[in-house]
């Protein structure tokens, strides 16, 4: 199939869709890879990208199995206290914030 023969069969089976729901999810998926501004980050979070690639360039990181042996470990160990504070920790450094910023009571 071509790409017009595809546009087509694609045009005629979303006419024939009656599910709202899957209609809506063709529509953000349309709109998403349509979109062609710029997505603007804030300073913490391009900083975040900088110190991450950095580490990347750096290889100082772990692999998948290093980190699954890690957290393997770190699940065997009492403190529950520490590890969820750990946990919120990481959720809010990985969505751009700074250490700096982070201020976590459990």
């Amino acid at each position: 199939m071509n790409t017009s023969d595809l546009k087509i069969d694609l045009i005629n089976r979303i006419t024939r869709l009656k599910e709202v729901r899957i209609i809506e999810e063709i529509q953000k998926l349309l709109d998403f890879e349509l979109d062609n501004h710029e997505y603007i980050l804030a300073d913490c979070q391009e900083d975040r990208i900088s110190e991450a690639q950095e580490e990347y360039k750096k290889s100082s990181f772990l692999s998948d199995d290093e980190a699954n042996q890690d957290i393997e470990e770190w699940l065997k160990e009492d403190n529950l206290d520490t590890k969820k504070l750990i946990l919120k920790e990481k959720k809010f450094l990985n969505i751009g914030y700074s250490e700096t910023d982070l201020k976590i009571s459990v």
